[in-house]
């Protein structure tokens, strides 16, 4: 491992707020072992710092490094579609709890980084991820990307109707939902893991984790603010608008845990 991997791996776990223990250390692992340059179209790149959400700067070759901190990335600038920031998502992997031979369903894989720090936490020839994405630039990048990866599979579409898989222990959205599809609940076996940002018509919202006990009972938990581009498929204008009045209120987040709304079809939404 290199002095600037280790270097980035340790700005991840201060600015995650990462406790020291085995699990931060795979998931740090997983980040020192993947180039992020390998899944960007640069250089030049376009970089958002986290402090700077306003405004993109340029960075070019011989500043390869800048890379290597707790940036966005731009990947599809004008649609606001990026890299995501690494701490932020070191401590969503933390809650997801994702272990080797996890099965993992990844919507809205962009170019694949996220795929490949899966590829790495689910263990070669032991677990699986299904990366979706419905970019066709970004799926081309994600399959030159992750070629060698066996136990990733990159698949374009934004349903799970072609899903081969049956089952999986974790679905990770890194786009914003308003709703988790039927599609999802069916897949998601017993004791599975729903990490994603719950986002309202403004893009702003919640990271939410639900949890599905064996009865098949699900419950969620606030994990943060976020704001993400829209998930195509899992989303209704009536909940989006609702989120947008009432995921600011608090009126979740003084709650450690609380049970989701199941619908008629089988859906699930945030009990605002």
């Amino acid at each position: 491992m290199t002095q600037r991997a280790r270097t980035f791996s340790d700005e991840i776990r201060v600015q995650g707020g990462l406790p020291l223990d085995d699990k931060t250390q795979a998931i740090l692992a997983a980040f020192e072992a993947v180039s992020r340059e390998a899944f960007t179209f640069g250089p030049p790149w376009r970089i958002k710092p986290g402090l700077k959400l306003d405004s993109y700067l340029t960075v070019q070759e011989p500043e390869v490094s800048d890379l290597d901190h707790c940036v966005l990335i731009a990947l599809q600038e004008e649609d606001g579609i990026n890299i995501g920031e690494p701490s932020f998502w070191s401590r969503m992997l933390y809650a997801a709890d994702v272990e080797k031979g996890a099965r993992v369903v990844q919507v809205g894989a962009g170019t694949g980084y996220y795929s490949a720090i899966l590829s790495h936490l689910v263990g070669e020839g032991m677990g699986s991820v299904i990366a979706l994405e419905i970019e066709l630039k970004l799926i081309a990048k994600a399959k030159e990307a992750l070629a060698d990866r066996e136990n990733v599979t990159v698949i374009h579409g934004a349903g799970f109707d072609d899903l081969v898989e049956k089952s999986c222990t974790h679905i990770i959205a890194f786009a914003g939902v308003t709703n988790i599809p039927p599609k999802w609940v069916e897949i998601l076996g017993s004791g599975g893991i729903v990490i994603a940002p719950f986002t309202g018509e403004s893009g702003w919202g919640a990271m939410v984790k639900l949890m599905q006990n064996p009865s098949g009972f699900f419950s969620g938990e606030i994990l943060g603010s976020c704001g993400f581009y829209p998930c195509q498929g899992a989303r209704t204008a009536r909940q989006a608008r609702r989120i947008d009045k009432r995921i600011w209120s608090g009126a979740l987040s003084q709650e450690p845990s609380f049970p989701m709304r199941r619908l008629r079809d089988g859906s699930l939404e945030l009990p605002l």
